[in-house]
């Protein structure tokens, strides 16, 4: 699977893959794959200063870890995480190369994780991140996953998306899905 995954990725870019962005600051856009779902639900967290959609269809679950912002889920072929993570100096353009040390760090504290691209410089909602494109093995199922993973800096936070599928032979049907999402993200006027 990592093999298609991998080869999806080469041939037809980010946009079937779960982003339809590029690192010259263009946001994302739904990919043609699989039309969307016209019905959403937007999330705001108005002291992040944030806000998103997600298909009204998908669950909501509950999350633990206060870090953890929402948490949305069509069952394990589709899940959505953001968490929000305080960071102690601002993450502007300018200290993006030095934050990509920690989201390689992130990513890679995940033994299993095998990247399908190498990581982008992207600008989502206006703010600056990186994209990463992996699959990993679920320690619950023992299933191959997907991830399309995006860390972006709104300041001192960091705001980390989580879209996920297992197994990842689904990630391209719920691709159209997570471009959605992304899509959405906007910061929310003071």
């Amino acid at each position: 699977m990592v093999i298609l995954l991998g080869a999806l990725a080469a041939i037809f870019g980010p946009g079937l893959v779960g982003y339809q962005g590029a690192s010259n600051g263009a946001e994302p856009s739904p990919s043609s794959a699989k039309p969307a779902p016209t019905q959403l639900t937007e999330y705001r967290n108005d002291q992040a200063g944030i806000a998103l959609s997600y298909p009204s269809t998908w669950a909501q679950l509950r999350a633990k870890d206060p870090q953890v912002l929402l948490v949305a889920s069509e069952g394990t072929e589709g899940t959505f995480q953001l968490r929000a993570v305080q960071l102690p100096t601002v993450v502007n353009q300018q200290q993006l190369p030095a934050a990509k040390q920690l989201t390689d760090q992130i990513v890679g504290a995940n033994k299993t994780a095998q990247m399908l691209t190498e990581p982008k410089q992207i600008t989502l909602g206006g703010l600056p991140g990186y994209w990463y494109l992996y699959t990993f093995k679920d320690e619950s199922s023992g299933q191959e996953g997907a991830h399309s993973h995006f860390f972006i800096f709104k300041d001192k936070t960091m705001l980390s998306f989580v879209f996920e599928s297992i197994p990842s032979s689904k990630f391209k049907d719920t691709a159209p899905n997570f471009d959605q999402i992304a899509a959405s993200f906007h910061v929310l006027q003071k």
